[in-house]
């Protein structure tokens, strides 16, 4: 792109020299101002380059094993790859020192939807797109998952290790026919999200995706490029440790500053309530009684709000028949606090709980959405991200 073109287009001058416009004008224009900038990006970038990284068999065992290459903003590895039963480790793409994206092996642990066979060549793919973050990971053709940034704002890759964990790995894994191929363009403005919740935010190696790892590709589809961070942990309720220390983690207020203000999203998604609602054992008490988990939310909600983010508020999925009724009811009381704040405070809500309530009236079984009667399966984090993705779409049109 030339650069007084590209420097005019991020300017706001477009937009000032229309003078006292209305607000709907205003905001079209900016609008137009973004996709040109995507657009022109898209059709600025060089032509496809193809590196081969390495050609014969080399053996990774407790060293680390790294490959340059030229700054790439999209582009995909492929390799054969052979991991023997004791070895465990992790690929990284990398801008420099900086890890940008991770990918953990290791095989003594069973992966969904593939096995990745021990002892066996295989095919590995990992592809990559910067204007929506993310990276693909196939194996043998097929998609095994897909991996975020850690955190940052990266717009570029140029190396790829192999790093054995320390003191984890008594085994080798073997690599051949490494290519990289892959093009540098601009990048266009990311939309940087954080979803912060429990183990239903959080990643599993049980599924292919959660919503915030399906997220990117659709929001990149309707024209949103974008940088999604999971700040999910698996036992995490709306409080701190020491307001109950069932699951030793850091919580929710634990951790918002670090997890969530400091990456300054534009906007941020809330979800918390099964961990808060539970009763463990012969407890009298929720581990986060009623009041407290709405004057934790509340809280919560306030101090990114002040933060300058956007909130997406979403109410927890509905629990399956394995779990006692009175535990559901239990549940559904917190679900009105979420509601109640969203309604109060002006703010956009995914109704999770409605519409698995919904599912269930209609004469299906909500344990169709739930892999083990708590936590979504692969169907429901897939329609879950679109309802996530249309919602971030409606509130943009506010800007």
């Amino acid at each position: 792109m030339d650069k007084n073109i590209r420097e005019l287009l991020l300017s706001d001058i477009l937009i000032n020299k229309t003078g006292n416009i209305n607000v709907e004008i205003r905001s079209m224009l900016k609008k137009i101002q973004y996709y040109l900038i995507i657009l022109i990006s898209t059709y600025s970038c060089q032509s496809e380059t193809v590196s081969v990284l390495q050609q014969e068999k080399v053996v990774v065992t407790n060293e680390e094993v790294c490959y340059n290459f030229s700054d790439r903003t999209i582009g995909e590895i492929e390799m054969d790859l052979k991991v023997d039963s004791l070895f465990a480790g992790k690929i990284i793409l990398s801008h420099n020192e900086n890890p940008v994206f991770i990918y953990e092996l290791n095989v003594s642990r069973s992966l969904y939807p593939l096995q990745s066979e021990k002892g066996k060549w295989q095919n590995v793919s990992l592809k990559w797109d910067m204007a929506n973050a993310s990276m693909k990971v196939f194996i043998n053709g097929k998609h095994q998952t897909t991996r975020l940034f850690e955190t940052g704002e990266y717009t570029k890759i140029n190396s790829l290790k192999f790093i054995p964990s320390n003191g984890k790995s008594k085994g080798v894994m073997s690599v051949r026919n490494v290519v990289c191929r892959g093009t540098y363009n601009e990048v266009p403005p990311r939309l940087k999200i954080v979803t912060f919740g429990d183990s239903t935010t959080a990643f599993r190696n049980t599924i292919t995706g959660v919503y915030s790892q399906r997220l990117p590709e659709l929001l990149y589809k309707i024209g949103i490029p974008n940088i999604v961070l999971n700040r999910g942990i698996g036992g995490s309720h709306t409080g701190r440790l020491t307001d109950n220390n069932r699951h030793k983690i850091q919580h929710a207020q634990d951790r918002l500053q670090d997890a969530v203000l400091d990456e300054m999203p534009d906007i941020t998604l809330v979800c918390f309530g099964i961990n808060d609602s539970w009763f463990d054992g012969d407890s009298n008490k929720p581990r986060i009684p009623l009041d407290d988990y709405e004057r934790n939310l509340r809280t919560i909600v306030n101090e990114i709000s002040d933060n300058e983010s956007k909130i997406l508020l979403m109410t927890p999925n509905a629990l399956g028949k394995r779990h006692e009724k009175w535990r559901y009811d239990n549940l559904e009381k917190y679900v009105e606090v979420i509601r109640k704040i969203a309604l109060e405070k002006n703010i956009p809500l995914v109704d999770q709980w409605k519409i698995y309530e919904r599912y269930s009236l209609s004469g299906k079984d909500i344990d169709d959405l739930l892999l083990d009667g708590t936590h979504p399966n692969d169907s429901w984090h897939e329609e879950l991200a679109g309802l996530i993705a249309s919602a971030i779409q409606e509130m943009l049109k506010d800007q």
